[in-house]
């Protein structure tokens, strides 16, 4: 993987006109919407927005968005690409109704053509008493504006080693292939 450098220097470090327009790009605006777009995405995850949780979480992508769910090792469990095969990933989450999810530390930097962001996860079981955490993991998400929202175009999970991957069912959906 090349990383850009570049957007990891604070804006004050960046050079040249390309830079200046990466700074620009995200406004304080654009990043409530980022935090509201994941609020919303937890949310219907966690189906607390009714009966069509799944469609509302397959919202929060564009209409080709990728879903990837990878265990610690880097070995893909689960893949959806496209609304329809979103909604049905959703299907095959093993704890929708038992579970709520706690990111962190997000972070979210301006790229070409949109945005990228990361955060950790600590999904909690809340079936017992007292609750405990179920899975812990890692978020990494390229984010693209259509008109005044921002959609996820591809986001992926990347579980700690202590998750438990064997609950998930390995499922892909309209994969992606990845180069």
């Amino acid at each position: 993987m090349v990383r850009d450098t570049a957007l990891d220097q604070p804006s004050t470090k960046r050079h040249g006109p390309a830079a200046a327009q990466l700074s620009a790009r995200l406004s304080a605006g654009d990043r409530l919407a980022i935090e509201q777009l994941n609020a919303r995405y937890f949310h219907a995850l966690d189906g607390l927005l009714g009966a069509d949780a799944n469609v509302q979480w397959a919202s929060t992508f564009t209409a080709d968005g990728t879903f990837v769910l990878r265990d610690a090792d880097g070995n893909t469990i689960g893949q959806a690409t496209g609304t329809s095969a979103l909604v049905e990933i959703h299907a095959t989450f093993p704890d929708v109704t038992t579970t709520r999810h706690w990111i962190n530390n997000l972070l979210i930097e301006p790229e070409v053509g949109g945005a990228k962001a990361s955060c950790y996860i600590i999904a909690m079981d809340i079936a017992g008493i007292p609750s405990r955490i179920a899975r812990t993991g890692v978020y990494t998400d390229r984010l693209v504006r259509l008109g005044a929202d921002w959609r996820f175009q591809r986001r992926t999970l990347a579980l700690d080693a202590n998750s438990r991957p064997e609950t998930f069912k390995r499922v892909a959906l309209n994969p992606i292939p990845c180069g």
